[in-house]
């Protein structure tokens, strides 16, 4: 059956594996780097060919958000197995059994109309049952001991990424909010030396009245910009 939308499987595959590598942790990338982007490229293939082609599918934005969400969610389990003790001959399946969950979830929820947000949220509570059902199967099956599967658990990449985007952005505040703070300070401290210097100065009356306006603008906006932050 012809694809029904203008959506491209492989350039939007080949788009997240360009992403991925940019996020791959340093372990990842020093020991399995070549292996783990070609399985997110081929995940992500596999469900937008799957989705493009499907029958009742036919909207473009549905399909980039599914195909987006199972790559991320592949990229962060599948560093989650390498950095555990699970043999890596079961690392496959488990990621297929992740992919389906978030294949299902996903076309369910957009029939419920739900939100993007509420997508989102509702597949990532279904990938960590589906990912610890899985590796939970490894231990009844004697593959591994409660203790592989107990460190795997905790292992929470996903959780990690997100820690370390926050210290980023609180660590490097924005340039355009430093510069107009120095501006501030400077026009500050020049009016206040004025008045001390100069108090006799035929417009200082107005200026001051001029950069308290200014000043008091400047504190409101940045209290704004903080908080939409």
């Amino acid at each position: 059956m012809l694809t029904k939308t203008k959506f491209n499987p492989k350039k939007f595959a080949t788009y997240l594996r360009d992403q991925a590598e940019q996020y791959i942790p340093e372990d990842i990338a020093n020991s399995k780097k070549e292996l783990f982007l070609d399985t997110v490229y081929k995940f992500s293939l596999l469900t937008g060919e799957s989705l493009s082609k499907h029958e009742d599918v036919d909207n473009t934005e549905y399909i980039t958000l599914v195909t987006q969400l199972l790559s991320e969610w592949i990229f962060h389990k599948y560093v989650d197995l390498l950095r555990s003790d699970i043999p890596e001959a079961f690392h496959e399946s488990i990621l297929q059994k992740v992919a389906y969950t978030i294949f299902e979830v996903s076309k369910i929820a957009v029939d419920k109309k739900l939100s993007d947000e509420e997508i989102c949220t509702l597949v990532e509570n279904h990938v960590n049952k589906s990912f610890s059902s899985s590796c939970t199967q490894l231990l009844e099956r004697n593959i591994i001991t409660q203790e592989t599967l107990d460190n795997t658990l905790k292992l929470e990449n996903v959780n990690e990424m997100t820690i370390e985007n926050n210290k980023n952005s609180e660590q490097k505040p924005t340039t355009y909010t430093s510069n107009w703070s120095y501006l501030a300070v400077v026009i500050g401290a020049l009016t206040f030396l004025l008045n001390i210097y100069a108090p006799y100065f035929r417009y200082l009356k107005l200026l001051d009245t001029v950069v308290v306006i200014l000043l008091v603008a400047y504190i409101g906006w940045y209290i704004w910009s903080t908080k939409k932050k």
